[in-house]
């Protein structure tokens, strides 16, 4: 499933806000436990390209997530 059909089937984008990206793992954790699977870093925070990188290399434990940054889609 496209992350485009991901947002339609389940209607639900988390958008994480962090001043310091130091913990968006933990985050993202946190959030897919909970059901969600499409998540949006806003580029306010320091670190957050590097936590988009790092969200994409590691395997959630979900069988599909979709992590983006900005209004853009990764």
């Amino acid at each position: 499933m496209s992350a485009i059909q991901e947002i339609l089937a389940k209607k639900v984008v988390a958008v994480v806000r962090l001043d310091d990206y130091n913990r968006a793992v933990d985050v993202a954790r946190a959030l897919v436990a909970g059901g969600v699977t499409v998540l949006e870093f806003t580029l306010t925070g320091r670190g957050a390209i590097e936590a988009v990188s790092v969200m994409r290399a590691r395997s959630l434990p979900s069988h599909r997530r979709c992590v983006g940054k900005s209004s853009k889609l990764v």
